[in-house]
């Protein structure tokens, strides 16, 4: 189940008027890096700890280990990148750790 933040987040995308599709495809991009957060470091997401390196780690292990297709990861790069420019915006975080990736 997706954190509060992301729930939030998704909410606002709604609100907003993105399409149900794009919202899907969000939904779908933040869940995976959150699962991968979580996998990896064995505790609840907190937005405050990512760094880019996490981020640059998710992508890696999607290309490396998964073999997703660049698109995909595409995708779920957009989607992760568009939550923590909304994270920022909130004021939740200082510096979104995907602006650079």
């Amino acid at each position: 189940m997706l954190p509060q933040i992301a729930l939030d987040w998704l909410e606002k995308l709604h609100q907003d008027g993105k399409s149900h599709h794009t919202i899907q495809a969000y939904r779908q991009g933040i869940n995976h890096f959150l699962s991968w957060y979580s996998d990896v470091y064995q505790d609840n997401f907190n937005p405050v700890q990512v760094m880019p390196r996490d981020i640059r780690d998710w992508q890696a292990s999607q290309q490396q280990i998964e073999k997703s297709a660049p698109a995909t990861i595409n995708q779920r790069l957009v989607a992760v990148k568009r939550f923590f420019k909304w994270v920022q915006k909130q004021q939740m975080i200082h510096q979104n750790p995907a602006d650079d990736i």
